[in-house]
């Protein structure tokens, strides 16, 4: 009994979860209630929408209303993913405010408050990164796709160490795209390492303002 005990603590310590979702909306069908707190990394491929990210911000480590959740996903790949227009309310803000996803776009406040998510890779589709879309969220990295082309205001908080980005030509940003939405704080760049295609340095120093860029093949 003590055996099994162990083996079933270490397991939940480091499990990591490979799904693909064929119907948006069906993730939480696919993970019991008594193991969407237990996963620490998850890849999904698929398509999701609204309902989806619902249940993901619950493994995250916040629900619709910005509570706190027992989740304890750190790791998430979304390269493989089309998040599509539509489902239920992902988030609730001030009660006023109701967040739903666009699809091709990566909407306000998705991870919100997710404290619990540190390494994020994005869909290879997105167009676009809305306003305060990591806001209170506990990021270290990050990998943005190469469609990506703007970025909304107070899109990152302060603790984030390292971007991946695969875009020779930086995306647009506005003159609050790196003002954290974390008490009007200011992301320091010189704190984050910025990884960019071979041959786009000179364009990410003169526009986006950051000191440490690494060119990648």
């Amino acid at each position: 009994m003590v055996f099994l005990f162990l083996g079933i603590n270490v397991f939940n310590a480091v499990a990591q979860i490979s799904l693909h979702v064929e119907t948006p909306g069906t993730l939480s069908q696919m993970i019991a209630e008594n193991r969407k707190h237990q996963i620490k990394e998850l890849t999904l491929t698929g398509k999701i929408n609204s309902v989806d990210i619902c249940f993901i911000r619950e493994m995250c480590g916040a629900n619709v209303n910005n509570y706190e959740t027992k989740g304890q996903l750190e790791k998430l790949n979304l390269e493989g993913v089309e998040i599509i227009s539509g489902g239920q309310y992902f988030l609730r803000v001030e009660k006023i405010d109701r967040f739903i996803t666009d699809g091709n776009t990566i909407p306000p406040y998705l991870f919100m408050k997710c404290k619990q998510l540190k390494e994020l890779i994005l869909p290879s589709n997105i167009f676009t990164i809305d306003s305060k879309a990591f806001a209170w969220t506990e990021l270290t990295s990050i990998t943005i796709p190469p469609s990506v082309t703007k970025f909304g205001d107070n899109v990152f908080s302060p603790g984030l160490k390292e971007m991946k980005i695969s875009n020779a030509t930086p995306p647009a940003i506005s003159n609050k795209t790196f003002l954290s939405a974390d008490q009007g704080t200011v992301f320091d760049q010189k704190e984050c390492t910025l990884h960019v295609p071979k041959g786009s340095r000179d364009a990410y120093w003169l526009t986006w303002g950051f000191d440490n860029i690494v060119e990648e093949e």
